[in-house]
């Protein structure tokens, strides 16, 4: 269960702070939060 909670945080990470959203002009979450 462990190493399932890890993996998943690493994915959450990734999605939420590295990868752009077409959605979001091109930006990753992160840069569209600072941004508001």
């Amino acid at each position: 269960m462990g190493h399932a909670r890890k993996t998943i945080n690493v994915w959450r990470q990734d999605y939420n702070e590295c990868r752009p959203h077409s959605a979001l002009n091109y930006q990753t979450p992160s840069e569209f939060a600072a941004r508001w």
